[in-house]
C-alpha cells in the first residue's frame, strides 16, 4: 500500500485511511460519483483497515498465536480479494 500509494510516512491502519478515504483518496476503486461509489469506497476502506487490525497487527506482536488452517485460507481467501481490488484501482496521485 505504501508503494502503490505514495504514503510511506504512514503505516497500518492510519495508511489505509489516508490512502483510501472517501474523501479525497489516493487510491480510489470508482470513480466517487454517486452516493454508492463513495460507500463502496468507504467500505472497502474498512476492509483494509479491518485486516491490517485483525490479521496483520496480532500476529506480529503475539508470534506463538497459532490459527486454524481453515482460519488462514479464509484470510488468504480475504487478502486475495483486497489485492485483486487494488490491481483494479484508479490512481488520483496528479
Amino acid at each position: 500500500m505504501k508503494k502503490i500509494s505514495g504514503q510511506d510516512k504512514f503505516d497500518g491502519v492510519d495508511l489505509m485511511r489516508r490512502s483510501l478515504s472517501k474523501n479525497n483518496p489516493v487510491i480510489a476503486f470508482n470513480k466517487l460519483e454517486t452516493q454508492e461509489d463513495k460507500d463502496e469506497q468507504e467500505g472497502v476502506m474498512h476492509l483494509f483497515e479491518g485486516a491490517m487490525l485483525a490479521f496483520r497487527n496480532p500476529p506480529s506482536h503475539d508470534d506463538e498465536k497459532e490459527i486454524s488452517k481453515e482460519d488462514a485460507m479464509a484470510i488468504l481467501s480475504l487478502a486475495n480479494y483486497l489485492l485483486r481490488k487494488l490491481d483494479s484501482s484508479i490512481s488520483t496521485k496528479q
